[in-house]
């Protein structure tokens, strides 16, 4: 009798721990690269990866803190299971299809002493990452205060992190132990070589993130509280894994998990390449004349412009006075500029500034620039929003839109909470879309998150350091870390392109406060590496038509391309881009300040063709410090088979176009 009822006490035993300990559910990716798995333990959700065989994320946290409690502990109530196979046309970017390839299941869930309060946790799993959201389904509760994502990454490797540092250099390498605190995305490095990066993707009204590390010391998702109403979708977390950096910059994924075109017609949404005004600003002439934030300046750009087939053209902050001050009005037709804000903020002279501005009959530019097919985009800065509102806001772009305006840079949103920031911004967005104006945000912009799918008038933002105005230039090393960390996200408004790099620069031009570490060949290089959307270029127009050739080459970087490969990728040390668009290649290669070998395999050409390669080479004595704007150019004939060799100066570049025979 007794041995009879420890039987049964063990059996109770292994029946109550089955009800803890449910079994394993996965989803494998298309090509069996990837797997995401998760199980219930105790009431608390958990997932872990495989890529390729190998544990990539070991069991890992999931699940939601909720204000008033619940769905810290939950059960499963059913899954479904599904695969897409998809193709959709990118207006612009790295290529000009994208394939979206995917299986998918959906986990129906609910409180473990709630059945009433239910929540769905979705996972896709490409062959090249895993993407995991919560949903709310409808049901009976309406609204909830989601106070904390409890989504961890537990990797399976003592991974090396680097991270975005706002518009400096990114942080890193760093390990997972010693971190407190990172902006996203984090891009990892094993020691077996692989390549990872966290982010998130779909963002739409909550709370970015950012991720620090947990008491486990895993690398954890940190948000602001939120209020959703069901039904809702909250952001993919996102799990890149690749085998080279290159592979992580130029990947889709982030953009595959965001919702198709809203936009019907897109056909006005056209990237290029975009001239400014910023850091030519005083800049002085041999036949006398200088550059300043006048009629003058700026019709003479859009003829330069025009003559160059350069589309578009960006008048930037201060042409409506002073752009902090509530009173200037972005409507106004004509308006002095504000010398005094200028003087203090460039640390110039009142007198000499006041020379240099003018008033700015914006609607009759927009008009000249038209005549002469060159579309303008405005600069506004959104203490408009917040001194006169949303609706004055709408006003202005309807107004651009009725002047002929192409687009908008939009400066300084200054919301400190997060969910609101992310609202406007996609508020913004739309608003822009509605008067067929497209944006790029500046001034510590909300991290892209592959929205440009959705809305592909976000052309690009400052995630990151642009140089056109900032007390700050890109090192070599710099830029080869900004373009494998930031990158990651989406378009990047560097603003390289610069051909005059003499020193004496920094004294005549109000915002050049630092020299530009970088060679002529190099800055043509950087901007093959970032030309996707809107490139920004801000020479003046002496300083490119003095080194017409290589200025060239830079007006093909349109982009917009049919494919892009990235041939080599080292953080901080090397890069080699190859972009195609039709039948003809170009490429870009960069080295850190110790200069380097470079190796360039020509396989990406068709195969039986030949193709005429000009190609250009920092001179023999050019540094990135000194003698920058000595380069070379020659010609060669070649074909797939063929490889290029060169030897890069100290922060050198190489620039190569392929034109097919």
């Amino acid at each position: 009798m007794f041995r009879i009822m420890i039987s049964a006490l063990m059996v109770m035993v292994f029946f109550t721990a089955c009800q803890q300990v449910q079994k394993t559910t996965k989803v494998e990716s298309p090509g069996k690269k990837t797997t995401v798995s998760f199980r219930i333990r105790d009431g608390k959700l958990l997932y872990s990866a495989l890529k390729d065989g190998d544990t990539v994320l070991r069991e890992s946290a999931l699940g939601l803190r909720l204000k008033g409690g619940g769905l810290e502990r939950v059960r499963q109530l059913s899954q479904e299971n599904s695969a897409t196979d998809e193709k959709w046309d990118a207006p612009w970017g790295d290529f000009s299809k994208v394939r979206n390839h995917y299986n998918e299941i959906r986990l129906h869930l609910a409180d473990e002493s709630n059945p009433d309060l239910k929540l769905n946790v979705v996972a896709r799993a490409y062959d090249n990452g895993i993407a995991v959201r919560y949903e709310f389904p409808r049901q009976g509760r309406k609204r909830f205060v989601v106070e904390k994502d409890l989504m961890e990454f537990d990797f399976a490797d003592d991974v090396s992190c680097y991270a975005p540092n706002g518009e400096r250099d990114p942080v890193g390498p760093v390990k997972v132990a010693s971190i407190k605190s990172l902006k996203a995305p984090v891009v990892m490095e094993s020691p077996k070589g692989k390549f990872f990066a966290v982010h998130e993707a779909d963002l739409n009204d909550f709370s970015f993130m950012n991720f620090v590390r947990n008491k486990k010391g895993c690398l954890a998702v940190n948000i602001e509280a939120s209020t959703v109403e069901a039904p809702k979708a909250l952001p993919w977390r996102v799990v890149l894994m690749e085998n080279s950096l290159g592979d992580l910059s130029t990947s889709h994924l982030i953009q595959n998990l965001n919702p198709a075109r809203r936009i019907a017609d897109a056909s006005w949404v056209r990237a290029g390449t975009c001239t400014n005004e910023c850091r030519y600003w005083g800049a002085k002439l041999e036949d006398g004349f200088r550059y300043g934030k006048n009629m003058e300046t700026f019709k003479r750009m859009v003829d330069f412009s025009a003559d160059n087939g350069v589309p578009y053209l960006m008048v930037d902050s201060g042409w409506y006075g002073n752009q902090w001050d509530a009173e200037s009005d972005p409507l106004t037709e004509r308006q002095d500029g504000d010398a005094k804000t200028a003087a203090r903020f460039y640390n110039g002279d009142v007198q000499e500034i006041n020379k240099l501005r003018g008033k700015i009959d914006m609607p009759g530019l927009v008009r000249y620039a038209r005549e002469r097919r060159v579309g303008v985009f405005i600069y506004l800065n959104d203490k408009l929003r917040r001194s006169k509102g949303m609706g004055y806001l709408e006003k202005v772009l309807a107004t651009y839109h009725d002047w002929g305006a192409v687009g908008i840079k939009y400066g300084f949103m200054k919301e400190k909470n997060r969910q609101k920031k992310v609202r406007l911004t996609r508020e913004i967005v739309e608003m822009c879309a509605k008067y067929k104006l497209m944006v790029n945000f500046h001034d510590n912009p909300i991290h892209p998150t592959g929205e440009d799918r959705t809305w592909p008038n976000l052309v690009t933002r400052e995630f990151g350091h642009a140089q056109f105005d900032a007390g700050r230039t890109f090192s070599p090393t710099g830029f080869l870390k900004t373009i494998f960390v930031n990158s990651v996200a989406g378009p990047v408004d560097f603003q390289n392109g610069f051909f005059s790099l003499e020193s004496e620069m920094v004294a005549e031009r109000f915002q050049v406060r630092k020299p530009l570490y970088s060679t002529a060949v190099a800055e043509a290089a950087r901007v093959l590496v970032g030309s996707v959307g809107l490139t920004i270029i801000s020479d003046h127009d002496n300083a490119y038509e003095s080194k017409q050739d290589l200025f060239d080459f830079v007006k093909e970087m349109k982009g917009s391309w049919d494919e892009t490969r990235v041939l080599t990728s080292e953080m901080g040390s090397k890069a080699v881009y190859a972009r195609r668009r039709g039948e003809n290649w170009y490429v870009g290669g960069l080295v850190n300040e110790k200069g380097g070998d470079l190796r360039i395999p020509l396989g990406f050409l068709k195969s039986g063709k030949k193709y005429e390669a000009t190609v250009f080479e920092d001179g023999s004595d050019t540094d990135f410090e000194r003698n920058q704007e000595s380069y070379e150019v020659s010609k060669k004939v070649v074909s797939a088979e063929d490889v290029l060799d060169f030897q890069l100066s100290n922060g050198g570049g190489v620039c190569v176009s392929f034109k097919e025979m």
